[in-house]
């Protein structure tokens, strides 16, 4: 994977494989391996953490199934940060210490248009199939979890071969890129990935009936954590009220 050393040692592009990022150097180093959904809100959170523990903190954020491999093939973490249903197939594994896991924040599929575009009606399923019939294009990103979701809706709703000719299909980064730079009408992927595309708005979230069940997004600490006692401390920190607001200010939901 290409590096390139950006602000307060970000390494790597959202446009590769995965992103890490390291935070001032301190008493203890903590490894989170976490989906890439918390990233704008680890930037802001890990550095408050480090100011008031003089801990370090190390984050590796990629797709939930490319960080669940990661643990399962061995390599090395003290804290997860993965859906809820991923932190309790790796508990039931043994990868993760039972009875570590807290709820942080949920996270839904939103719908993201050009800045300044007229806004269209998603509230209701009806209403949302009926945006998605109406589109010139929408853009998705495969083999993710807002992905998989929006297929599984495309299915539900019946409109697979109408909206065949009309998605744009990427692999990895920001989806909403592509409406920004006028390639997509809208683009699919959950909220906190779609905000911090400039030149775009946020139509809103699919509605509730067609959201993922997949619980909120959990940290929960490694069986084999060197620094188990911190990785505890972490996961505190991220359920007080400070910071559920901050996660909440990069799209996130209260878990």
């Amino acid at each position: 994977m290409s590096r390139t050393t950006l602000s307060f040692a970000l390494t790597a592009s959202l446009f590769g494989v995965g992103l890490t990022f390291v935070t001032a150097a301190s008493a203890a180093e903590i490894k989170v391996l976490a989906t890439v959904t918390v990233t704008e809100a680890l930037r802001e959170l890990g550095p408050r953490f480090e100011r008031a523990t003089s801990h370090k903190v190390l984050v590796v954020v990629e797709e939930t199934a490319r960080v669940t491999r990661r643990i399962e093939k061995g390599d090395y973490f003290d804290v997860a940060i993965l859906p809820a249903r991923s932190i309790a197939n790796l508990t039931k594994k043994g990868i993760i210490q039972e009875g570590t896991g807290a709820g942080i924040a949920r996270s839904e599929i939103g719908l993201a248009m050009r800045a300044g575009a007229a806004r269209p009606a998603i509230d209701t399923p009806e209403a949302f199939r009926q945006t998605m019939l109406n589109a010139t294009s929408v853009a998705y990103k495969v083999k993710s979890s807002s992905g998989n979701a929006f297929e599984a809706i495309m299915k539900r709703l019946e409109i697979v071969e109408p909206m065949a000719p009309k998605l744009r299909i990427v692999d990895s980064g920001r989806v909403a890129v592509l409406v920004a730079n006028g390639k997509a009408e809208f683009a699919v992927q959950l909220i906190p990935e779609l905000l911090p595309v400039a030149g775009i708005e946020l139509v809103g979230p699919f509605p509730h009936a067609l959201q993922r069940k997949t619980g909120p997004l959990t940290a929960a600490v490694a069986t084999g954590a060197r620094q188990s006692a911190e990785a505890k401390a972490f996961i505190g920190f991220l359920t007080e009220p400070a910071s559920l607001k901050a996660l909440m200010a990069t799209g996130l939901q209260a878990p």
